[in-house]
């Protein structure tokens, strides 16, 4: 017993060092969605603190809070990730899901400190026959439930991206990594808790469940690292790189030719104008420029505009009437633009270039 002591801590020594190695490779290189990389680094956090928690079990006997919780929050925050992946937004059925798990987290723990008198930090309670049924029961079936959430999403993503592009090949291809580790991780934690004497369930366990997913999202898809900003999550696996827009026919059209100055321009005329889909239109804009196509043009339209304010004739000119030449609807509209991509506001501008 003392070999194999010393065996799994070694084993949970190499996965805190491989927590810290996936944590920084995430935090550096992946740049967005930003809740998507919350809860990826959240994910390898919880691993790393159980890691280190069953390092110190048999020094310290036993620590809830570093062996237990970081479990708890590990599946919560996958679940929780998975469902970014697939949509990019809350979930009501997920996020109260969440909630009732970590209630019973709490609730548990607090019942059986009160009914006999167990330390709610300290205390085992799957070692105690008293409590160990129905901890054991109550956490297959929730994180049979919440596992059971991953996996369907998980599908559905396997079976709405079917197109044989590079995304959705990466794509798919890391969806089934994640189901297949999810399946033999569910059933290796069963099988812990059903046959806690049998040691090769502990460490099968430790690896589908820890090190497994560590893996996962070190060897990430690529094009995972940099998504395109304010954009659904999903949406960039929909565009197929055979469809491009070759970028001097784009700077022609939107820059040269003053696209960007038409009041009532839009991404629909303009895919149409160039000849390709909206959606790759989108996409072109968003791995070019970084930023949506409205945003471009009315970047571009207060580029406009502050070039026009610096020429001697501007001065004949009213703010509604240089807002109107800059390609906007209303002054208005052009003071929230030009706060957003310059600062200050147009009149105060104004000011400034004339008193100088």
């Amino acid at each position: 017993m003392f070999e194999f002591n010393n065996l799994y801590n070694y084993s949970c020594a190499g996965i805190l060092i491989f927590s810290l190695v996936t944590f920084f490779d995430v935090l550096l290189k992946f740049k967005r969605p930003l809740l998507l990389k919350t809860f990826m680094l959240i994910m390898i956090f919880c691993i790393g603190v159980y890691a280190f928690g069953q390092i110190f079990i048999s020094p310290f006997y036993y620590l809830r809070v570093l062996t237990e919780m970081p479990a708890q929050i590990l599946v919560i925050a996958y679940i929780n990730f998975i469902y970014q992946l697939y949509r990019n937004k809350l979930s009501k059925v997920v996020f109260l899901s969440c909630v009732f798990i970590l209630f019973l987290m709490v609730f548990f723990p607090l019942f059986f400190n009160h009914k006999f008198g167990f330390s709610t930090f300290r205390f085992n309670f799957y070692e105690d026959p008293r409590t160990s049924e129905i901890i054991k029961i109550t956490r297959l079936i929730a994180h049979s439930y919440l596992l059971y959430l991953g996996l369907y999403f998980l599908f559905i993503i396997l079976k709405k991206y079917k197109k044989n592009n590079s995304y959705y090949l990466q794509l798919r291809k890391w969806c089934r990594g994640m189901i297949l580790s999810l399946v033999v991780a569910l059933f290796f934690s069963s099988c812990k808790l059903i046959f806690p004497t049998i040691i090769a369930f502990k460490y099968l366990a430790l690896f589908f469940v820890y090190f497994a997913p560590l893996l996962i999202f070190m060897y990430r898809p690529v094009f995972l690292n940099k998504m395109p900003i304010n954009i659904s999550f999903l949406n960039i696996f929909s565009h197929s790189p055979v469809e491009i827009i070759s970028t001097e026919k784009f700077n022609q059209l939107f820059f040269v030719d003053l696209y960007y100055l038409n009041e009532k321009c839009n991404s629909a005329d303009f895919a149409e104008t160039t000849g390709i889909s909206q959606d790759a239109l989108n996409y072109h804009i968003k791995i070019n420029y970084d930023i949506s196509f409205t945003d471009l043009v009315n970047k571009n339209r207060i580029l406009y505009f502050i070039d026009i304010v610096n020429k001697p004739e501007s001065k004949m000119l009213t703010l509604d009437a240089l807002a109107k030449e800059s390609g906007f609807s209303t002054r208005q509209n052009m003071a929230f633009f030009f706060k957003k991509f310059h600062g200050g506001s147009p009149s105060d501008y104004i000011k400034l270039i004339y008193n100088t």
